[in-house]
């Protein structure tokens, strides 16, 4: 059966429910991917005017940002400043999105991102613990500006993502074949693009724009189609979730 859309327009809200069920009619959502590979929450911030230029403001922003901040050695941000500067960030995307999502952080594995960055510059702390107390802080923000969280720490839980776990959901030489330790892997983007769709889902909206904002996690570094929502990105299997494909 092929139905025109003048005559969809046409239907009640009921037959246009039933429609959907049967696949000849359902909602439809664009999913932009807007992961920037190496940037901090503050160039994110200087780069949002230019992800809005020619185009209109999005329906829903998907926020995961401050691995470079808390665990890349060029930037160490002091918990303060990572604070001042994420809330700052959070300010600017509600003044342009309807509604925006945030994303706790992944963690690393640290003997694997000791591998590119000097491990004396974390000044004895944990990289592992920088990200936690991000994560808290993400959290708070969340709770304080209404937003919606997305908590990957139930994506990845202890015994998921660690070296020597062959299934893991991270990039590792067990997993992946390659000591990364920052990255998820195709396994761990479809975790967080299902927790992601779910999220959104509880939004309630029937269709819209979305606009996947981070670093090279939601770039997909590594993975295929990275920088798209094609391929194994975590934007991508949000795309196809919202859309039924």
């Amino acid at each position: 059966m092929i139905m025109k859309k003048k005559q969809i327009r046409t239907l009640g809200v009921a037959a246009l429910a039933i429609l959907a069920s049967a696949g000849f009619a359902h909602a439809q959502f664009e999913v932009n991917n807007r992961g920037m590979r190496g940037y901090s929450v503050g160039k994110i911030t200087q780069a949002w005017p230019k992800v809005l230029k020619g185009g209109l403001p999005p329906d829903v922003v998907v926020l995961i940002v401050g691995t470079n901040d808390m665990i890349n050695s060029e930037y160490l941000t002091p918990l303060d400043s990572f604070r001042d500067q994420y809330e700052t960030l959070v300010d600017t995307l509600q003044k342009s999105a309807k509604h925006v999502v945030l994303g706790t952080l992944p963690p690393c594995v640290e003997e694997h991102l000791f591998r590119r960055h000097k491990r004396e510059l974390y000044k004895g702390e944990s990289p592992n613990d920088r990200i936690q107390k991000a994560n808290t802080i993400i959290r708070e923000i969340a709770k304080q500006k209404g937003c919606t969280l997305v908590d990957l720490d139930s994506v990845f839980a202890p015994g998921t993502w660690e070296e020597g776990n062959s299934q893991g959901l991270m990039t590792t030489i067990a997993a992946s074949g390659r000591p990364d330790g920052v990255h998820p892997n195709a396994a761990g983007a479809r975790k967080i693009g299902e927790a992601v769709a779910e999220r959104i889902k509880s939004l309630g909206l029937s269709g819209g724009t979305i606009t996947c904002l981070g670093d090279s996690i939601t770039y997909g570094g590594g993975l295929p189609g990275e920088g798209t929502t094609e391929g194994e990105t975590y934007p991508a299997v949000v795309r196809k979730i919202l859309n039924g494909s």
